[in-house]
């Protein structure tokens, strides 16, 4: 399991995800640039709920640059909704189908 312990508040990274009707098409690594390591993952079928706001999962990281990647297995996107919504203790980001918005 990847969550994160408490001792990391401060270096969380938390992933909110909000499926569509097809929860099962959806994936995302969460990658250290520095290292090229995936320290956090969701693969294909891991999501099984339609239309679901799935509970945060928190992931401690170590201070680095990150690139977030969000999979669709069928390049389709969701109708609209929300991909997840992603951040770390001072910064908080929106993924939706088409973009992103993000406050840090």
């Amino acid at each position: 399991q990847w969550s994160a312990p408490q001792a990391c508040v401060d270096k969380a990274f938390t992933v909110e995800m909000t499926t569509d009707g097809n929860p099962s098409d959806t994936a995302w690594t969460l990658q250290n640039q520095c290292t090229l390591e995936v320290v956090a993952r969701k693969d294909y079928g891991e999501y099984l709920e339609p239309n679901t706001a799935y509970p945060p999962e928190t992931f401690c990281v170590d201070e680095a640059e990150y690139q977030f990647i969000i999979y669709d297995a069928y390049n389709n996107g969701l109708a609209g909704n929300v991909f997840a919504q992603y951040g770390t203790a001072d910064s908080k980001y929106t993924v939706v189908d088409g973009g992103f918005s993000g406050t840090s």
